[in-house]
């Protein structure tokens, strides 16, 4: 039988227990409500994170969009000449890099900003911000520098007119210009720093596109730049300047551009340019004592007569040291003190007259065009008799020369011309004095391409006294066959074909005395990589008539003979061997130099993988098939082929 509890409390236990039992509850209840009030807090900080995080991509990605609107419409507005539209536009893109870099101040991005796999991106939105804003800003110093120089889209920005060149607008533009490529470069640095591995694939498309038109402009703005700086000086701003101006023929070529048939003296005082003497170079006697060269060149091309005589300094692959040949002979022939030498050829006239229009020639039947500048002087000319042919090809230079001299040249047609002239060495330009000619260098008209590690060089130096290299139609072929140590088996074939008629007589074709009407002979020069081992020179199977070996810059050097009747192809067989170790590891890289040349020579590479590896990158165009990796192309400019292996 249950006894009822009557003790206070009425429940049948004890007070002190009940109490107990109490205050847990009330400190469960108090506790989960301080987790609910912490969830509802926590779910508001998340909520607003991802508002902020939402928003900040959104801010980004318009801040991006606009950026690259607004940068894309100043530079257009710039290039029509509507300064006013240009510099709004660069200061709006610089005020979207501001909302950029504001939006990635955020919680959401400065906390994404620490955690691996993300802050990568955060750092390249950052960058991006940087580079948004150094461009704008680099586009705000080319308004200032379109409007120091009067460009506002005319149909002309008169460079040179009554045979002066405008130097005081060159002036006033070269420092804005100096920032804007200075600008530039820093803004391309930040993008190349900014890509890598990790980054999302969107963001890192965005990015190499971003790159890779950086590099373009950042060039071009660049080589203004140092143009701009250059320009004063070089054309007397300060004091007087002369130059020997010189005239190269392509159809007889030799390394560094052509045969140097003729010259002038180019004097300029105060922007002011006058010509001087033009004439052949044969006209020059031969230098005594000849000039001293350095051993190497000496080995190479002194038996050529490159220490005696004008004509026959254009042999080096560089215009650099055949400029410095070319002046010690010129000094040592009496010559005035020049400057530096301007060198350019029919091709580089042509691209000029593009630019131009046609300049009516008293000494010729019609106006000299670029449509038929390079037949006219590379061929036609040559058809004519002695000594009627050497009056001629004078009369029609300097008619040409101070024709341009007289017009107004529209600087925004003239400089893509020039710029691709000197990019393919048809135009080239050496300063005696070197802060000038690195400044030269810098703007691609040096004409002094670097032997790579790997060349693949071949230049031909015309032999013949005739000008029936104007019919030669040169090629090359390249085979490598890669060693798992590291060597490889190179064969190399320099093929010439000559495509003269046999007939008749001329200077062009010759006149039968030594070697047959419309005969061609050249020696190939072949520049190989420093420690090749040379296996073996063949010229159709057999041993060339003449091989010259030397050195230049450590390359080995051979100069094979090749002769050719009209119709006939021959080819000059180089084989050499890359010692193990030579090669990058499950890499091959080659750097193609073409030599100046009439037309762009047929280049065909062939590479073979060691055994077992498989292609994994390759050069734009190449091709693998079977084992076997090609290449064909006809390059004007340095080019690099890389290719990786695995």
């Amino acid at each position: 039988m249950l006894r009822e509890d009557t003790r206070p409390g009425g429940d049948g236990r004890r007070p002190g227990a009940r109490r107990i039992r109490t205050k847990v509850r009330s400190r469960r209840r108090r506790r989960a409500r301080m987790l609910r009030r912490a969830a509802a807090v926590l779910g508001g900080v998340l909520l607003l994170l991802v508002l902020d995080g939402l928003w900040a991509a959104n801010a980004a990605r318009n801040a991006l969009t606009l950026a690259d609107a607004t940068l894309r419409r100043g530079t257009a507005a710039l290039q029509g000449g509507d300064p006013a539209t240009a510099q709004a536009s660069f200061r709006v893109a610089r005020d979207a890099a501001a909302d950029l870099e504001g939006a990635l101040r955020h919680p959401v991005p400065l906390l994404a900003g620490v955690l691996p796999g993300l802050r990568e991106d955060v750092r390249a939105l950052r960058s991006l911000a940087d580079v948004t804003d150094l461009v704008g800003a680099s586009g705000e110093h080319l308004v200032a520098a379109a409007r120091a120089a009067g460009w506002f889209g005319d149909e002309t920005l008169p460079l040179l007119a009554d045979g002066r060149v405008r130097l005081e607008p060159v002036e006033r533009a070269a420092p804005d210009l100096v920032r804007a490529a200075r600008g530039l470069s820093r803004a391309t640095d930040l993008a190349v720093g900014a890509t890598g591995p990790g980054l999302f694939p969107a963001l890192r498309d965005a990015l190499d596109r971003v790159t890779e038109g950086l590099r373009a402009n950042a060039t071009l703005v660049g080589k203004a730049a140092d143009a701009a700086v250059l320009l004063p000086p070089a054309l007397g701003a300060e004091e007087p300047r002369r130059y020997l101006l010189a005239f190269l023929n392509l159809n007889d070529p030799r390394a560094s551009g052509g045969f140097l048939g003729m010259y002038g003296v180019l004097e300029a005082r105060g922007g002011a340019l006058r010509l001087g003497e033009v004439a052949h170079a044969n006209r020059l006697p031969p230098v005594r004592p000849p000039v001293e060269l350095p051993e190497e060149l000496e080995r190479l091309f002194g038996v050529f007569g490159s220490a005696r005589r004008l004509y026959q300094t254009t042999y080096p692959p560089d215009f650099p040291t055949s400029a410095r040949m070319a002046l010690a002979v010129w000094e040592r022939s009496g010559g005035p003190p020049v400057d530096g030498v301007l060198a350019l050829d029919p091709v580089a006239l042509a691209g000029v007259l593009e630019a131009t229009g046609p300049v009516e020639v008293p000494a010729w039947p019609e106006p000299l065009s670029a449509a038929n500048a390079v037949e006219v002087l590379e061929r036609e000319t040559f058809l004519l008799p002695q000594p009627t042919s050497d009056r001629v090809q004078e009369a029609i230079a300097r008619s040409v020369i101070e024709a341009l001299f007289s017009r107004k040249l529209d600087a925004a047609r003239l400089a893509p011309a020039l710029t691709e002239a000197a990019a393919a060495r048809h135009l080239q330009l050496y300063m005696a004095r070197e802060e000038e000619q690195r400044l030269v260098a810098r703007m691609g008209a040096a004409g002094d391409p670097a032997i790579p590690a790997n060349p693949l060089m071949v230049a031909w130096q015309g032999a013949s006294a005739s000008r029936a290299g104007y019919f030669a139609e040169p090629s090359i072929g390249y085979r490598a066959e890669l060693r798992p140590d590291g060597s490889a088996l190179v064969t190399l074939r320099a093929a010439l074909r000559n495509t003269a008629p046999h007939g008749p007589p001329s200077i062009l074709l010759g006149d039968g005395n030594g070697e047959p009407v419309g005969g061609y002979t050249a020696y190939a020069m072949v520049v190989l990589p420093e420690g090749a081992r040379i296996g073996g020179v063949r010229l159709d199977g057999r041993p060339p008539p003449l091989v010259l070996r030397g050195s230049l810059e450590g390359h080995p050097v051979l100069l094979g003979l090749v002769e050719t009747r009209p119709g006939q192809r021959r080819v000059l067989e180089v084989a050499y061997e890359l010692p193990p170790g030579s090669l990058p590891d499950g890499g091959f890289e080659l750097g193609i130099v073409p030599a100046p040349a009439l037309r762009p020579t047929p280049v065909r590479v062939e590479v073979v993988p060691p055994p077992g590896a498989e292609p994994t990158t390759l050069p734009p165009g190449a091709r693998a098939e079977g084992g076997l990796v090609g290449w064909a192309g006809a390059p004007t400019e340095p080019l690099r082929l890389s290719f990786r292996f695995g």
